[in-house]
């Protein structure tokens, strides 16, 4: 019968063969595999018996991951909210940019925090999920918390945490700014995002004087605001993510309000190296209109999705080909969400039946640099032959 059962520390094993082994009866090893570090993990079993056959081996192999949890940015901070209402939500990126599955195990907001978010119970390699925050005071003041995720990122049971920080006011704020933040998509480094807009309005008693504002690094950003903002005025802020360094880069645009100290807009953004793989599917891969009798238009839609946890910007599209086929419909935005869609659509206005194909070809540049392309092949015919 086995007198022993041996692995090395990468494997553990149990097994019911050394309670001992009649003849003709058979037992049961259960081997699990724990790896001690990351990479390749080679070793055996071995079964060591008093009978004829005095040792058996079976080659075991596997191979060590390391999940690593990047959360961008790491803090949020909320303008002054009135006491008892809620602001537009600010978002976190949760992003996996190790060796293996990160498992989620809790996300949980503290103090006057909530959060909502799709990132499930895990984030394979690569992957990532948008952590949303909404902050409502209970009284005036600073008010702190904090968003807290644990997971199995290296170190084992590792929390990874966002530190929130607001005031709460019993009056309604005299500036507002919407939205509060700029989470901008993946940009490739050395080229500049889409702007996106952020407007501050003046809802104190009289006009204020603005001081000269102030940018972080990676980013850019353009304004039609003066010295001054009269009573229930506004102005924007236009903010692009220019990133020089790959990676995760945060900063804040801060306003300097006469008597007021400053506004700030949060911007959050990851620089990507050059060449990165498209994330956007487009469905249809090809579209093939015809044969279609001259003089019809028809028109078919192309759906652009994006299946990641994280957003996607679209920094360009274009369309080039013949004269027949055109874009009649666009309905993506700069930032398409995590998990949306977005339609295009083609129409075919065939002059003549020609024996020659139409064709085209409709491309979408994301900020990362990566293109997507569907090819557009029209036919026409006379009469319906």
């Amino acid at each position: 019968m086995p007198t022993s059962i041996t692995t090395s520390p990468d494997y553990q094993a149990t097994s019911n063969c050394l309670t001992g082994l009649a003849g003709g009866a058979s037992c049961t090893i259960h081997v699990l595999f724990h790896p001690q570090s990351a990479g390749s993990r080679v070793s055996a079993l071995t079964v060591n018996s008093n009978g004829v056959h005095p040792a058996w081996k079976l080659a075991l192999s596997g191979t060590g991951t390391v999940p690593k949890a990047v959360l961008l940015p790491g803090a949020l901070n909320f303008d002054p909210q009135l006491i008892g209402t809620a602001t537009g939500a600010q978002t976190v990126t949760l992003t996996n940019s190790g060796t293996g599955r990160l498992t989620i195990k809790s996300i949980v907001a503290s103090g006057d925090y909530s959060q909502t978010n799709n990132c499930g119970t895990g984030l394979q390699a690569g992957g990532g999920c948008v952590i949303s925050v909404v902050f409502k005071p209970t009284a005036a003041g600073a008010r702190n918390g904090a968003v807290t995720i644990t997971d199995d990122a290296s170190p084992n049971g590792a929390q990874q945490v966002v530190v929130l920080t607001g005031v709460g006011t019993a009056t309604a704020a005299l500036f507002r700014l919407s939205p509060e933040s700029v989470h901008f998509a993946g940009q490739e480094i050395g080229t500049t995002s889409v702007s996106q807009a952020v407007t501050l309005t003046n809802a104190s008693a009289g006009a204020v004087t603005l001081g000269k504002p102030t940018y972080p690094a990676g980013f850019k950003a353009t304004t039609d605001c003066g010295a001054t903002l009269g009573k229930g005025a506004s102005c924007v802020f236009n903010a692009a993510f220019a990133p020089t360094v790959i990676g995760p880069v945060a900063g804040a645009i801060q306003i300097p309000v006469s008597g007021q100290g400053a506004v700030s807009v949060g911007l959050a953004g990851t620089g990507l190296a050059a060449g990165g793989a498209a994330v956007l599917v487009v469905s249809p891969a090809t579209l093939q209109f015809g044969p279609i009798t001259v003089g019809d238009n028809p028109s078919m839609n192309i759906t652009v999705t994006n299946p990641s946890g994280l957003p996607v910007e679209i920094q360009a599209h274009s369309f080039t080909g013949d004269s027949t086929l055109s874009v009649t419909g666009y309905t993506c935005p700069v930032v398409l969400g995590p998990g949306a869609s977005c339609t295009v659509q083609i129409t075919f206005l065939p002059l003549s039946s020609s024996p020659f194909d139409n064709n085209a070809t409709f491309k979408i540049t994301e900020g990362s640099g990566a293109l997507t392309q569907v090819g557009i092949h029209g036919q026409a015919v006379a009469n319906g032959n």
